[in-house]
Order: C-alpha cells, then sequence, then structure tokens
C-alpha cells in the first residue's frame, strides 16, 4: 500500500459511513466492505496498471526490460546522469 491509497481510504470510508479511523479501523467491517481489503484492492489494480504500461513499453521498443533490475540499472543510470550535468559529482 502507499501513502495514496490510504489516504483514499479514509476519505471513501469517512465520505460512505462516516467512519473516522480508530483503533481497529483497518480491520472492521462496513456493510461487508473492511478498510484493508479495499486499500489492498486499489493498490493491486495501480500495480497491475503499471505492469501492464511495462509491458506495453517493451512491445513498442521503449524499454528492453520491464524487471526490477533493470529498473535499478536505469535508476542509478540517470542519478549518475543527473548529477554529472549538475556539476554537484564531485561535492558527494
Amino acid at each position: 500500500m502507499n501513502f495514496a491509497h490510504i489516504a483514499q481510504t479514509y476519505s471513501y470510508f469517512k465520505t460512505k459511513y462516516g467512519e473516522n479511523p480508530g483503533a481497529n479501523f483497518w480491520t472492521t467491517t462496513y456493510d461487508e466492505e473492511q478498510p484493508i481489503r479495499y486499500a489492498r484492492e486499489a493498490t493491486l489494480q495501480d500495480e497491475i496498471r503499471i505492469k501492464v504500461q511495462q509491458l506495453l513499453m517493451k512491445q513498442n521498443g521503449i524499454i528492453t526490460d520491464a524487471g526490477y533490475n533493470a529498473f535499478l540499472s536505469q535508476w542509478s543510470d540517470e542519478n549518475s546522469k543527473r548529477q554529472r550535468l549538475s556539476g554537484t559529482e564531485d561535492r558527494c
């Protein structure tokens, strides 16, 4: 879960049921809905959307690898490039 889903879940249950988060908020069931399940489903849907986008980028030649290690490598390369361009490479 990310913070956006937590905030979205609080807002949804406050609006729909008038509930404020308390000690048992995440595990309490409201009309067959449970905050933890709601937030997990929102997170899962985001992850599915991201993975589909990655696969489409790979199919269209925008990226060569949609794996996590490739992501970390590209992230590191981008950070190095930005340091070089900003002239802060030697200050770290």
